[in-house]
């Protein structure tokens, strides 16, 4: 069996997080962090660039639902409010520093965790887990220094790369057709955990989930993220119909390296898939459907 790749290694470390209950010092630990986080915002209030930011994002108050701004405590739309509460954790560079990843997890994790769940009206416990395991995540990416001066000596800074991944989710467990209504009818979610097959050929398979114009509500498995670029329709559509493999290739790399750029799409796992058989069966599985052709061709030595 081949190693679990870094997405592999997160994806499992943030489900085992949420679902099992933190030792006692680890829980008191996460809350910690969320109270030096509070404190610092408090503190941070008259600075100069934070009062340049809420100049230039102008009024963020909701009338719905939304989330509490730390430094007066009005209600914020969930976007800016993040925003606004990120940099005042951060404003007076006073903020923990985890030594390991070079990042600021106070500033990066804490209002993400605690913003959101108070916009999910998540409980104490999965707010604390979610904090829990976003230290942990930048903790495992800065590899004790090894990956973050990697990056420092290369002109990247560690909080802005590293902090991407380390969000809060809260984990929803539903059955089939009640998750497929919420993300393909409903669009109540932020983040989604799917399957998806190349199938017999991306065109078939792929081209469902990037393609702007099956963007259906209420068909399961389509464009669920409603992701619209012209350029990869131009080069989905125009791989559908060009016969010339080595064009076709070059299509779907050019559409990869696209996509890879625009949407927030981790790969966490890709499947192996085998076939059992007798060694007297032949050209059982002579295309990519492998057992799932009509095994035309398949013949037994006598």
């Amino acid at each position: 069996m081949s190693e679990l790749s870094p997405a592999q290694v997160l994806g499992r470390f943030a489900a085992q997080t949420a679902r099992a209950e933190l030792a006692p010092p680890t829980a008191e630990k996460a809350l910690t962090c969320v109270l030096d986080a509070l404190g610092l915002a408090m503190t941070a209030r008259g600075e100069h660039t934070y009062l340049a930011l809420r100049k230039v994002l102008g009024d963020i108050q909701c009338g719905g639902r939304g989330i509490t701004l730390w430094d007066d405590g009005a209600p914020g739309n969930l976007r800016d409010g993040l925003i606004v509460n990120a940099w005042l954790a951060h404003a007076e560079f006073h903020d923990d520093g985890e030594h390991g990843s070079w990042t600021h997890p106070g500033s990066l994790v804490v209002p993400a965790a605690v913003s959101l769940g108070e916009y999910l009206g998540a409980p104490l416990p999965k707010v604390v887990a979610a904090v829990a395991a976003g230290y942990g995540t930048l903790i495992w990416l800065g590899a004790k220094q090894k990956v973050a001066w990697g990056m420092i000596n290369r002109g990247f800074r560690t909080s802005a790369v590293l902090g991407r991944i380390g969000i809060a989710v809260e984990i929803r467990a539903q059955d089939l057709s009640a998750f497929a209504k919420r993300v393909y009818t409903d669009r109540d979610f932020h983040f989604t955990y799917n399957g998806h097959s190349n199938l017999f050929d991306p065109t078939v398979g792929v081209q469902r989930i990037y393609w702007s114009k099956n963007f259906k509500k209420g068909v399961p498995f389509s464009n669920g993220s409603h992701y619209v670029n012209p350029r990869v329709d131009e080069l989905l559509e125009g791989a559908a119909i060009e016969n010339d493999p080595v064009k076709r290739k070059q299509m779907f790399l050019e559409f990869q390296k696209i996509y890879a750029q625009d949407v927030p799409d981790l790969s966490l796992y890709s499947p192996l898939y085998l076939t059992i058989k007798n060694k007297r069966v032949h050209d059982d599985s002579p295309t990519a459907d492998g057992v799932e052709a009509n095994m035309s061709r398949v013949w037994l030595d006598a």
